[in-house]
């Protein structure tokens, strides 16, 4: 037997010639009668215990846990691809927040791997490459930390844009009212009367005295002054 007293990490069920070592995963933490092979307890989530014959739990380190459900465990599991954990001792890892991503395992920052790349879509979370929800649609833009949004008036966006510039103006004499603009020629031609230069959100009417007899026009002075009388 062990003489009525365990030493620290021991148990035995006193048929035994000699003191066992608790088991990984458990931990023996008083030196006294410990009469069963569950010795203290198990290790806690958060914690584990890889060698036998301890006293105590070690915590798991920022980038790993143990779950609620993994009470003795003998080793931490490494946070997968698109999760981090930023503290020792946790029960779970969190998501990569939106407009960023996490390509490898076990990161210890809620920056992850890095930001979404420029001209792709960065809402949601858990992303696990650059690319994170994908390429931003023809007329629409992001820097990669948020959602794709529309192209704004007198703008055009041919896909994958990576600021509100998109991938240039609406070109002089198209009307660039409204947004997602997908082409320079925007919403087409300004009506007759009117006219728009390059980038203008929309068409202008033709200055007092001057008259515009085509669609497409691109100054105000438009077709020219109108006739005397």
């Amino acid at each position: 037997t062990c003489n009525g007293r365990f030493p620290d990490g021991k148990w035995s069920d006193g048929t035994a010639s000699g003191c066992t070592d608790c088991a990984a995963g458990k931990y023996g933490s008083v030196g006294a009668v410990l009469g069963t092979i569950a010795c203290s307890g198990e290790c806690q989530a958060g914690d584990y215990q890889d060698v036998a014959g301890s006293t105590s739990c070690k915590t798991c380190s920022p980038g790993s846990y143990t779950g609620t459900t993994m009470g003795g465990a003998e080793t931490c599991t490494i946070c997968p691809v698109g999760t981090y954990s930023t503290q020792s001792d946790v029960t779970a890892c969190s998501v990569c927040p939106a407009g960023t991503y996490g390509a490898t395992t076990g990161l210890t920052t809620a920056a992850c791997t890095g930001d979404c790349n420029a001209g792709y879509d960065g809402s949601g979370n858990g992303h696990t490459d650059a690319n994170c929800a994908g390429i931003c649609a023809a007329g629409e833009w992001s820097d990669g930390s948020t959602a794709c949004q529309d192209c704004p008036a007198g703008k055009y966006g041919a896909g994958g844009s990576t600021d509100s510039t998109c991938s240039g103006d609406c070109d002089a004499g198209k009307d660039g009212s409204g947004t997602q603009h997908t082409t320079s020629a925007c919403n087409g031609d300004c009506a007759m009367g009117t006219y728009s230069t390059a980038g203008a959100p929309n068409c202008i009417l033709c200055a007092a005295g001057k008259y515009g007899l085509a669609g497409g026009l691109t100054t105000s002075s438009c077709s020219g002054n109108c006739p005397a009388g």
